[in-house]
């Protein structure tokens, strides 16, 4: 013990030894791997434990993990003995790479026998066996699947929710929380009872019902810029409201859909929500939290290119949330203010200045909207101002318009509004091709276009790049000439429809929907016109109409010329679903920045309601993204075939659009 010596260790390290090849046997149910993820992987839960792959540093910790949440991954579908293992390792002869093959034993897949449900705390259930199977999608003699469960509980949390019982997962709880709704515990899932032999399992539900509550009070916080009132106008709860969180839940659509808030350090889109437990029984506030950044507003400098309209460059700033009369402190730090979007912000109004030179389509243009005149806050009255230039040049001609409009709308609650206002717009037709339509070439030149604008609007939708249910219906008259002046006598109607169906929720709560939107135009001349201007007729094709289909690609043609009509319509119907999303610093819900679309165009064209010709249709897949950055500016890629069509009718496979140009 008084002697000491020293241990000179040698260590080999050996060489860094990365994984070559997974393979996998004994999986009949799931594939190994999928391109792109389409496909339900065996990789991509292998992913989802901690992301052993293709050219990953071979560590055995990890390896065990993932073994582990591939056999989750088979729980999760029923296979509830399932199990994997290493059934063997390769290393090649330099020791650096390793080959691994992993052993799967499936086992049987189990059915639910039973679904019972029962109270947390041993009483009565508000509802009967017989009205709550009726909301759960779980029925006796289906797959166990753990995904249908995170569904029910979705179900069951909106319909209590609409009974006034907020959700524990919603709710702020200085107690136990036993005053709030929830299922199946923290965990959220139900209680199981396993018959191995059967390969069976009895499903119950144990739900905490909670109480039903009222809203004490509505608090908006973390609204450095935006005025108080801007946001409570997109809250349709108020005091004295049950508690209702799927009402809540749409507010926050509402508010996230506006594209102003934003979290301070990451960036991302921000608005969140909770029920707040208070001093009185059977009454809870209801509190908002917005990222409320000051910048607004963007000046964009880019280019691109759009299917419809050809490459164009583009100079913008638009101010989504501008304040005209929150003016800057001082002239001299105006441009400091302006710069850093402390002046102009918080009003809710919306301001537009555009530059965009093209080679096919430039517009320039400049717009002003005040959702809120007299500060009435929902039975309100907007006011909205608008001037334009814009030059569209086709093969069969060049064509300017110059028009400038003022519109008020009386709005009816959150939803319903009426609008009605004048326009003047001087259409320019240019240049004409020598072998153009006859009508082209008989509005040669100038025309003056004065008239008055009526409409109506009921629109529910409260997320309008990811919308979950709700609806719209709009219609908007143009009553040009006349009593008005001007040089031409018509008028056209536009009625747009869309309405959304929630079909369910994936494991992470995100939305699978379906879509139909559908748009009828029609126009008819008056006074001494025979026929609506070629420049007003309406077309069918690209972005927007028909997909699959070239702009202006479907219809009757003269010389290769498109011809338009005087009536036409248009109908999309689409199954939208969650790609890519995130979870967001603060919040329960995810944010989506990517989805996607299996869609069915349908559409015709003609000279009147009674003669809209044959019905051209078209299918495809799409995505839609919103940029992290630049969440005003959505992108919209398309992909589509003609299913059926006539001969003269002009196909494009891919159509895209960004943001509203």
């Amino acid at each position: 013990n008084e002697e000491s010596s020293q241990l000179d260790l040698n260590i080999d390290e050996g060489p860094l030894v990365r994984i070559e090849k997974i393979s996998f046997e004994g999986n009949e149910r799931f594939i190994g791997s999928a391109f792109l993820g389409f496909g339900t992987s065996i990789s991509g839960a292998m992913e989802a434990g901690d992301g052993v792959h293709f050219g990953s540093v071979y560590k055995r910790g990890l390896i065990q993990r993932d073994l582990i949440s591939i056999a989750e991954f088979y729980r999760d579908f029923g296979y509830l003995d399932a199990r994997a293992w290493v059934a063997e390792e390769t290393f090649n002869s330099r020791g650096n790479k390793v080959r691994l093959r992993i052993g799967i034993y499936e086992g049987p897949l189990f059915k639910v026998r039973s679904v019972e449900f029962r109270a947390a705390d041993g009483g009565e259930l508000l509802l009967s066996h017989q009205e709550l199977l009726e909301i759960v999608g779980v029925r006796p003699g289906q797959d166990y699947e753990a995904a249908r469960f995170a569904a029910d509980e979705s179900a069951l949390r909106k319909h209590y929710g609409r009974l006034g019982h907020p959700a524990a997962a919603r709710a702020i709880s200085s107690g136990d929380g036993s005053s709030f709704f929830s299922v199946g515990g923290p965990q959220r899932k139900p209680e199981l009872v396993v018959d191995d032999d059967a390969a069976e399992v009895d499903v119950t539900y144990v739900i905490q019902e909670g109480r039903p509550m009222r809203i004490r009070d509505v608090i908006v916080k973390g609204n450095v810029h935006t005025r108080d009132r801007v946001i409570r106008r997109e809250i349709s709860l108020e005091p004295g409201d049950l508690a209702d969180g799927y009402e809540a839940t749409r507010s926050w659509r509402r508010l996230l859909g506006k594209s102003w808030f934003r979290d301070q350090n990451t960036g991302q889109p921000f608005v969140d929500w909770r029920f707040v437990e208070t001093d009185r029984p059977d009454w809870v506030d209801l509190s908002f939290e917005v990222g409320d950044m000051a910048t607004t507003g963007q000046f964009l400098f880019g280019g691109g290119v759009n299917t419809n309209t050809g490459p164009f460059l583009s100079v913008s700033l638009n101010k989504s949330n501008f304040d005209l009369f929150n003016t800057p402190s001082s002239w001299g730090n105006a441009f400091g203010e302006i710069l850093d979007g402390t002046a102009f912000v918080g009003g809710g109004q919306n301001l537009s200045i555009r530059a965009a030179p093209g080679t096919q389509y430039s517009t320039y243009s400049l717009s002003f909207s005040e959702p809120d005149l007299l500060l009435d806050h929902i039975d309100r009255i907007a006011f909205g101002l608008s001037a334009y230039n814009t030059h569209l040049r086709l093969s069969t001609h060049e064509e300017r318009r110059t028009g400038a409009s003022v519109r008020f709308a009386r709005h009816f609650g959150r939803d319903f509004s009426i609008s009605l206002g004048p326009e003047s717009t001087l259409v320019e037709v240019l240049s004409p091709a020598s072998n153009a339509p006859a009508i082209l070439l008989e509005d040669e030149g100038k025309k003056q276009l004065t008239g008055l604008s009526l409409g109506f609007s009921y629109n529910t939708i409260a997320d309008p790049f990811s919308p979950v249910d709700g609806g719209r219906i709009s219609l908007n008259n143009r009553f040009i000439g006349g009593a008005f002046g001007g040089d031409m006598d018509f008028h056209t109607s536009d009625l747009r429809m869309e309405k959304y169906f929630p079909l369910w929720n994936d494991s992470r709560g995100r939305h699978w929907v379906f879509g139909a939107i559908g748009r009828l135009r029609v126009g008819h001349e008056s006074g001494d016109n025979d026929r609506l201007p070629y420049s007003e007729r309406f077309f069918l094709g690209g972005h927007g109409t028909m997909r699959g289909f070239s702009y202006r690609g479907i219809g009757d043609r003269e010389n290769g010329f498109a011809l338009g009509g005087e009536a036409a319509w248009n109908s999309s119907l689409e199954l939208r679903f969650p790609v890519v999303s995130t979870k967001v610093r603060g919040s329960i819900d995810e944010m989506e920045y990517v989805r996607g679309a299996l869609w069915v165009d349908m559409g015709g064209i003609g000279d009147s309601v009674r003669d809209f010709g044959a019905t051209r249709v078209s299918a495809g897949i799409g995505v839609r993204v919103r940029i992290p950055f630049m969440p005003q500016l959505p992108l919209a890629l398309d992909f589509g075939w003609p299913v059926q069509s006539l001969e003269g009718d002009r196909e494009e496979v891919f159509t895209f659009s960004m943001g509203k140009f």
